[in-house]
């Protein structure tokens, strides 16, 4: 009977070392994170959406003045140029 429970115990723990061994992975430093297509940056001013054309707070009233035109098949603002 403890010749079992010793056997028992002695597979037990060498499968509980063969787990760890082969989840362990590997150990380092995180990769460098490439942000996404919605990523923001802090900035003085607000968080700033790099690639994001902005324009000034006007245009969104007055989108003549600011260079954009209608176009009537997509029914949206576009921008001039």
């Amino acid at each position: 009977m403890v010749l079992v429970l010793t056997r028992l115990v002695a597979a037990l723990a060498a499968l509980g070392v063969a787990t760890a061994v082969t989840t362990a992975g590997t150990a380092g430093a995180d990769p460098t994170p490439t942000p996404g297509p919605n990523y923001q940056i802090p900035t003085p001013n607000g968080p700033a959406f790099p690639g994001v054309q902005t324009y000034p707070p006007w245009c969104a009233r007055s989108m003549l003045a600011c260079g954009f035109t209608w176009s009537p098949s997509t029914g949206t603002w576009q921008p001039g140029g």
